[in-house]
C-alpha cells in the first residue's frame, strides 16, 4: 500500500475521531438542555429565556472543537506528510467526519437525548421523595406554632399590640379632626 493511500485511510479515521470529539461536545449541550438556535429575536418575536447563556455555551464548545480539530490535523499532517497539507487528506478527514456525524452521531445523540430525559425524570423523582420527611417536619412544626400562638402569653402580647395600634389610630383621627377645626375656625359637625 502506498503512503498516499495509507494517509487517505488514516485521514478518514482522523475524521471519525473528530466526529466522536464533536459528539462529546454535543452531549454536554444535551445534558444542560442548551438550545442551539440563535439568541437574537426576530421582528415581533419574544426573546427566549437564557438565550445568551446558550449562545455563549455553543460558541465556546465550537471554539473548543475547532482548536482540537486544528491540533489533530496539524499533528496528522506532520506525521504523514512531513508537515505538508494534502487536499486528499483534508477531504478524507471531512468525509470521515460527515460519515460519522450522519450515521453513528445521530444514533448517539438520539440515545443521549433519551438518557438525559430519563436522568432528569429520575432526579426529579428523587428530589420529590427526599422532600417527604421535610414535609412531615413542616406539618408538625406548623401544628406546634399554632398551639404556641394560642397560649395566654402570646395572646396577651397580641392583645397589647392590637390595643396599642387602635390607640394610635384613634389619636391620629383626633388630631386630624382638631386640625380641621382649627383651619376653618369652627366645627363642621355641629
Amino acid at each position: 500500500m502506498s503512503m498516499a493511500a495509507l494517509s487517505a485511510a488514516l485521514s478518514v479515521l482522523v475524521g471519525v475521531l473528530l466526529g466522536a470529539v464533536y459528539d462529546v461536545i454535543r452531549f454536554t449541550r444535551v445534558l444542560f438542555s442548551v438550545d442551539v438556535r440563535s439568541p437574537f429575536a426576530g421582528k415581533g418575536q419574544k426573546r427566549r429565556r437564557g438565550a445568551w447563556f446558550s449562545y455563549v455555551f455553543v460558541t465556546l464548545g465550537d471554539l473548543l472543537f475547532f482548536a482540537v480539530a486544528t491540533a489533530c490535523m496539524c499533528v496528522f499532517f506532520f506525521l504523514t506528510g512531513d508537515g505538508r497539507m494534502r487536499a486528499y487528506a483534508l477531504f478524507g478527514a471531512l468525509g470521515g467526519f460527515l460519515l460519522y456525524y450522519h450515521t453513528v452521531g445521530r444514533l448517539f445523540i438520539g440515545i443521549c437525548s433519551y438518557l438525559a430525559a430519563l436522568c432528569k425524570k429520575a432526579i426529579r423523582w428523587l428530589f420529590r421523595k427526599s422532600l417527604v420527611p421535610f414535609r412531615f417536619l413542616f406539618a408538625v412544626s406548623k401544628k406546634i406554632i399554632v398551639r404556641i400562638s394560642g397560649l395566654p402569653i402570646v395572646s396577651r402580647t397580641f392583645a397589647r399590640y392590637n390595643e396599642y395600634k387602635s390607640k394610635k389610630k384613634e389619636e391620629a383621627l383626633r388630631r386630624r379632626r382638631q386640625k380641621r377645626m382649627q383651619k376653618n375656625g369652627y366645627c363642621k359637625n355641629g
